[in-house]
C-alpha cells in the first residue's frame, strides 16, 4: 500500500490526469512502471510524455502503442472498448490485449509503421471476445504515426469511435422501411403478407437468423398455423420443447414476450451463411405475439430467432418490438382486407341475389295488383249496378293505393333491369316539348290542391329521338319532389333545346336541400334528414331512378339549391333529329303519381262530433288514405280528431288532452317517436295512452316502439278487428289505472294530514304544506306546533331523504318523537341529539334534517339547534333580516355521539318568522342560495300582512306549477 502512494507522489506532473473523477488518473499513477518495458515514467522520451499527456486529458477515446512490443497506454474514453480486458490492459502490449483480433490489426499497424502514413477506417467490422463472447462489433478509427525526434517512429496514436450501434441501428431501420411497404391491398390475403414479411426478414439474418410467423386458426388441432418462416432446415419448429410451449402459451395470451434458451433443440436446424464472421449457434429466441393492441389474445405469434455475436440488450429487444408490431400490423390488414374481400364478393352475390328477388316479386306482383285494380275499376264504372257512396269511396281508396303499388313495383324493375342490364332506352321519334306540356299539364292538379303556382315554359323543340316512358318517368319524379317538398310559392318547368341538347329544369321556391346532402342525393335510397316535406312516405330512389334513366341518355342531372329558398334540378340529355314526324305519345304513368301527391295536399278532416260523450281518440298519420280510414273505423265507438302529423297532433293535444293517441311513426315535421317523447314529457299527458303504427313489422321494430314509452305497437298492415280490439282494451286499461291512482291518491292524502296536524294553532302561527306537484300528494316534509307547560311553544320542520308513502311512514314517527320529547320540555339541542340516536334504529330516517326551535313569546327570544337544516329567516318589522344559523351541524344519525350546538336570538317586536323545508326554494339549475334570496325577499314584503296572509304570499311567489318536491313551512308573527 506504501509502495502506491510513493507511486502516486512520484508520478510526474506533465503527465497526471487533470480531468476530475478519472479513472486512469489513479491507474495510471499507481501502476508500477518499473516492471514494463515502458521503464519509469521520468525515463520517458519527450515525444511519449508528451502524446501521454494529450491523450490521457482528451474526452475523445486515445490509444497510444508505443516501442518496439507496442505497449499500451489509454484514455478514460477508451476504456469502455476494452470490456473485461480494462485495466489489465494498461501498460501491455497489444498483440496480448487484443490477441483474437491481432491478426486482423496487425496489418494496418504494420502499414503505419512502414510507410509512416496514418490510416483511416470507417464502421469497421472486428470480431471480439471482449465482453467473453464473439462479439461483432464496428469502430471507426485512425492509426497516426508517433515520430521521435531523430524522425523514427516510437509508436503509433489510435484515434477511435466505436459505431457498433449506428450499424446496427442503420441496419435494422433498413429493415422496418422495408417492413412498412408491405401492403395488404398490394400484396392480397394474410398468407400472401406473411410471405411477404419473411421475404423482407430473410435479408436481415444478421439480426434475425431464422424466424417462424403463426397465425391462430381454430380448425387446426392445436390452435395454430405457420404462414411463413426461412432460416431453418425445413423452415418448422420442432413440435415439443421450450420453444413450442412459449409459442403455444403466447397464443393463448398467457404470455407476452418471451425469451427461449433454444441451444438444444434448435441450434443445429437454423442454416448457415447469416453471418460473414461465422456460424455460431444460435442460443436465444423470442417469442413475440402479434396484433395484441387492445384485444384479449393476439391474432398470431412471430418466433425470432437472436444473433450470438450481439448482446441481447434493451436496444435489440426494441428492434424485435418494432418489427413484432410491423409484421403484426401487415398481418391485421391482412385479415382486415381478407375480410373486406369476402365481404364484397358476398354483397355482390347478395345484390345479384336482391336484384333476381326483386324481379321475380316484382313480376309476381303484378298478378294479384291486375285483380285488384282490375275489379275495382269494373265495380267504379259499372252503371247497371251502381255503387253507394259509401262502398264507391272504398273502392276509390283501393283503386288509389293499387295504383300507387304499381308504380313502385314498375320502379323496381326498372332498377333490376337497369343492375342486369336489360333496361336499354328505345328510341323514337318524339316532340319533346309537347311531351313536356302534357306531362305537366295532367300532374297540374297536385300542384293546385297544394295551393302552389305551376308554370311550363315548353315550346315544341321538333321531332327528337327519345324514349318518351323514361322521359316521362323523368319529369314526374322531378314534379313530384318538387310538389313534396314546397309548402307555399309554386313550382316551374322549362325545357329548351340547345344544339343536341335537351335542356330541362324544373324548379321549386320550397325547404331546399342542405350543402352536404347534395353529394349523396342521387345515391339509392338515400333520404334527406330533417327536411320538412308534405309526406315522410318514399323509398327514396325517385331521384337515383332520375339520374339513372339520365345516364342511359348519355345525359347529366345536377341540382342547386339553397336552404330555405328553393332548388332547381337541371337535366342534360344529347338528342340528334329524328328525321321523321314526331309520333304521337300520351303519358302513361301521370295518374298514378298524380294520385299519390293529390294525398299530400288532402282537404282537412272534420273534427269529432260535439257534445259525444265517448272516449275522445286523436289520430295522426301523413297519408290521408290511411288517415281518412282510421277515422271511419273508430267513429263508430269513438269521437275521432284525425291530424296530417305529429306537429298538427301535438297542438291539438294542448287543445283538449285526448283518451289515446294512435299515431304513425314516420310522419313528416314530429314523428311519432317525437310525439310520444313530447307527450310523456308534459306532466299533464305523461300518462296518456299512445299506440304507434308503423310499416316496420317484427319483433325488434316492436320493442324499439314500447322501450320509447308507447302502450302499444301495431305494424301495417292490420286488420279493423285487430286495430278495434287493441284501441279498446288500452283504453279500458288507461281507465283503470286512473281510477286506481285516484284510490291511492286519496289513500295518500288521508295518511298525510292524518300525520300533520295540528289542525288548532298558537296565536300568530300559520303553516301551509303543499305536495309534489308531479307526483302523488305524499312525501317526507314536516312541520309541527306544540303549545308546551311553561307558556313556550315549540316548533319543528323536517324533511325525511325519499318520497312517496314509504318516506311519509318515517316522517309520521320521527314527527311523534320529537314532539314527545318537546312535551318533556327538552331543550332543542337534545330533542336533537335523542332523535340521533332513534334514527339510526330507524330503517328509511338516516340523513333527515330537522330545525328544532322553542319560542318564549314572554321573554322574546327563541332558542334552537338545527340538523342539516336550512336555516330559518327572521325579518323585522322595519325590514331587516337575519338567518338563524348559527347552531348548525350535520344531519340526523351521520355522526355517532354528537354534542349537538344551540344557540339563542331575539325576537323583536312585531318580527316574523318562518321555518321552511328546500322544496319551497329549490328551482332547475338555480342555487340554493339564490333560493333563500326569494325567500327572504318574499318574507319582507309580506312583514305587515296576518299571518294566513303572509303564508299565502310566500306561497305564491315561490312555489313553481311543476314544483317535484312537497314542501312544509310555517310563519310566527311576535306580538308588537
Amino acid at each position: 500500500m506504501s509502495d502506491g502512494l510513493d507511486r502516486r507522489d512520484s508520478f510526474p506532473a506533465d503527465l497526471r490526469v487533470t480531468m476530475p473523477g478519472s479513472e486512469l488518473a489513479e491507474l495510471m499513477a499507481a501502476r508500477d512502471w518499473s516492471s514494463s518495458l515502458l521503464g519509469e515514467p521520468r525515463t520517458w522520451s519527450p515525444a511519449l510524455r508528451s502524446v501521454v499527456a494529450l491523450c490521457m486529458n482528451s474526452r475523445f477515446a486515445m490509444m497510444i502503442m508505443w516501442g518496439p512490443e507496442l505497449m499500451m497506454i489509454y484514455n478514460d474514453a477508451y476504456a469502455p472498448m476494452l470490456g473485461h480486458r480494462h485495466p489489465s490492459a494498461l501498460g501491455r502490449p497489444i498483440a496480448e490485449v487484443w490477441s483474437e483480433e491481432w491478426p486482423v490489426l496487425r496489418g494496418i499497424v504494420d502499414e503505419v509503421l512502414d510507410t509512416g502514413q496514418a490510416t483511416y477506417s470507417e464502421d469497421f467490422l472486428l470480431v471480439t471476445t471482449r465482453n467473453g463472447f464473439l462479439e461483432e462489433a464496428y469502430f471507426t478509427f485512425s492509426y497516426s504515426p508517433l515520430p521521435e525526434p531523430d524522425g523514427r517512429i516510437g509508436g503509433l496514436l489510435d484515434t477511435v469511435a466505436e459505431t457498433t450501434s449506428q450499424v446496427l441501428a442503420s441496419r435494422r431501420l433498413a429493415a422496418l422501411q422495408q417492413l412498412g411497404q408491405v401492403h395488404a391491398a398490394r400484396i392480397g390475403g394474410a398468407d400472401a403478407v406473411a410471405a411477404a414479411v419473411v421475404e423482407v426478414l430473410s435479408g436481415f439474418r444478421s439480426d434475425l437468423p431464422f424466424a417462424a410467423i403463426y397465425l391462430t386458426d381454430e380448425e387446426k388441432p392445436d390452435g395454430q398455423r405457420q404462414v411463413g418462416g426461412y432460416g431453418l432446415d425445413g423452415r418448422a419448429l420442432p413440435p415439443i420443447g421450450p420453444l413450442a410451449d412459449a409459442t403455444r402459451r403466447t397464443l393463448a395470451g398467457e404470455e407476452g414476450v418471451t425469451a427461449v434458451d433454444v441451444a438444444a433443440d434448435v441450434a443445429d436446424l437454423v442454416e448457415p451463411g447469416a453471418w460473414r464472421i461465422g456460424d455460431s449457434p444460435v442460443r436465444t429466441a423470442l417469442v413475440v405475439p402479434l396484433g395484441l393492441a387492445n384485444a384479449d389474445r393476439p391474432i398470431g405469434v412471430a418466433v425470432l430467432g437472436t444473433s450470438p455475436y450481439l448482446r441481447l440488450d434493451g436496444d435489440y429487444r426494441s428492434f424485435v418490438d418494432l418489427v413484432a408490431r410491423q409484421v403484426g400490423s401487415a398481418v391485421t390488414d391482412a385479415q382486415a382486407y381478407d375480410a373486406a374481400q369476402r365481404r364484397a364478393e358476398a354483397l355482390a352475390e347478395l345484390d345479384r341475389a336482391r336484384t333476381e328477388f326483386f324481379t321475380g316479386v316484382s313480376h309476381e306482383l303484378r298478378t294479384p295488383l291486375a285483380l285488384i285494380s282490375g275489379p275495382a275499376e269494373d265495380a267504379l264504372a259499372d252503371t247497371a249496378e251502381p255503387l253507394t257512396q259509401a262502398q264507391r269511396e272504398r273502392l276509390e281508396l283501393v283503386r288509389r293505393n293499387a295504383g300507387r303499388m304499381r308504380r313502385m313495383v314498375d320502379t323496381l324493375l326498372d332498377f333490376a333491369a337497369l343492375e342486369a342490364g336489360r333496361l336499354v332506352p328505345e328510341l323514337v321519334a318524339v316532340d319533346a316539348g309537347v311531351l313536356t306540356r302534357d306531362i305537366a299539364a295532367s300532374f297540374a292538379p297536385a300542384a293546385r290542391r297544394a295551393g302552389l303556382a305551376a308554370e311550363v315554359d315548353s315550346p315544341d323543340v321538333g321531332p327528337v329521338r327519345l324514349d318518351p316512358d323514361m322521359w316521362e318517368k323523368v319529369l314526374l319524379n322531378l314534379l313530384s319532389n318538387a310538389v313534396k317538398f314546397t309548402p307555399q310559392g309554386g313550382i316551374g318547368v322549362r325545357l329548351r333545346r340547345e344544339g343536341d341538347v335537351l335542356d330541362l329544369r324544373v324548379t321549386d321556391s320550397g325547404v331546399g336541400i342542405p350543402a352536404d346532402e347534395v353529394p349523396a342525393l342521387f345515391r339509392r335510397f338515400h333520404r334527406v334528414r330533417g327536411n320538412a316535406g308534405r309526406s315522410h312516405e318514399g323509398t327514396g330512389i325517385g331521384l337515383a331512378l332520375v339520374a339513372e334513366l339520365t345516364a342511359l341518355h348519355g345525359g347529366t342531372v345536377e341540382v342547386a339549391s339553397e336552404p330555405g329558398e328553393g332548388t332547381t334540378f337541371t337535366v342534360r340529355i344529347p338528342v340528334e333529329d329524328a328525321g321523321a314526324v314526331a309520333e304521337p305519345v300520351h303519358p302513361r304513368a301521370v295518374d298514378r303519381y298524380r294520385d299519390e301527391a293529390l294525398q299530400w295536399s288532402a282537404t282537412p278532416d272534420a273534427g269529432p262530433a260535439p257534445g259525444s260523450s265517448a272516449p275522445f281518440v286523436l289520430v295522426a298519420d301523413d297519408n290521408q288514405d290511411l288517415r281518412r280510414y282510421l277515422a271511419r273505423l273508430l267513429e263508430p265507438h269513438y269521437r275521432v280528431l284525425a291530424v296530417a302529423d305529429g306537429q298538427e297532433a301535438l297542438d291539438a293535444v294542448r287543445r283538449e288532452i285526448p283518451d289515446l293517441v294512435l299515431a304513425d311513426v314516420m310522419m313528416p315535421r314530429l314523428d311519432g317517436l317525437g310525439l310520444l317523447a313530447a307527450l310523456r314529457a308534459d306532466p299533464d299527458t305523461a300518462t296518456t295512452p299512445v299506440v304507434l303504427l308503423s310499416a316496420r313489422a317484427g319483433e325488434e321494430a316492436a320493442v324499439d316502439g314500447l322501450a320509447a314509452g308507447a302502450d302499444d305497437y301495431l305494424a301495417k298492415p292490420f286488420s279493423p278487428p285487430e286495430l278495434l280490439a287493441r284501441v279498446r282494451t288500452t283504453i279500458g286499461l288507461a281507465q283503470v289505472r286512473a281510477r286506481l291512482l285516484q284510490e291511492q291518491t286519496a289513500v295518500a292524502l288521508t295518511l298525510q294530514r292524518s300525520i300533520l296536524g295540528p289542525t288548532r294553532l298558537p296565536d300568530g302561527f300559520a303553516v301551509r304544506y303543499e305536495p309534489a306537484s308531479t307526483t302523488l300528494e305524499v312525501g317526507g316534509d314536516w312541520y309541527d306546533v306544540v303549545g308546551l307547560d311553561d307558556g313556550t311553544i315549540g316548533v319543528v320542520v323536517g324533511d325525511v331523504v325519499g318520497r312517496g308513502l314509504d318516506a311519509a311512514a318515517v316522517m309520521g314517527q320521527l314527527r311523534s318523537a320529537g314532539r314527545a320529547l318537546l312535551l318533556q320540555q327538552h331543550t332543542p339541542a337534545r330533542v336533537l341529539e335523542t332523535l340521533d340516536r332513534f334514527v339510526a334504529l330507524t330503517p328509511g330516517a338516516r340523513c333527515s334534517t330537522v330545525f328544532c326551535a322553542v319560542i318564549d313569546p314572554a321573554t322574546g327570544t327563541i332558542s334552537y339547534s338545527s340538523a342539516g337544516h336550512l336555516p330559518a329567516i327572521l325579518v323585522e318589522e322595519s325590514g331587516g333580516h337575519r338567518l338563524l344559523g348559527d347552531a348548525l351541524a350535520v344531519p340526523l344519525a351521520v355522526l355517532d355521539d354528537l354534542t349537538r350546538p344551540e344557540a339563542v336570538a331575539p325576537l323583536p317586536a312585531g318580527s316574523t318568522l318562518m321555518l321552511y323545508t328546500d322544496g319551497l326554494l329549490e328551482r332547475r339549475d338555480d342555487d340554493v342560495d339564490n333560493g333563500v334570496d326569494r325567500a327572504v325577499a318574499a318574507l319582507t314584503a309580506a312583514r305587515e300582512l296576518p299571518s294566513d296572509a303572509v303564508v299565502e304570499l310566500v306561497a305564491n311567489r315561490l312555489l313553481m306549477d311543476d314544483h317535484d318536491d312537497d314542501v312544509a313551512f310555517l310563519v310566527y308573527r311576535h306580538p308588537g
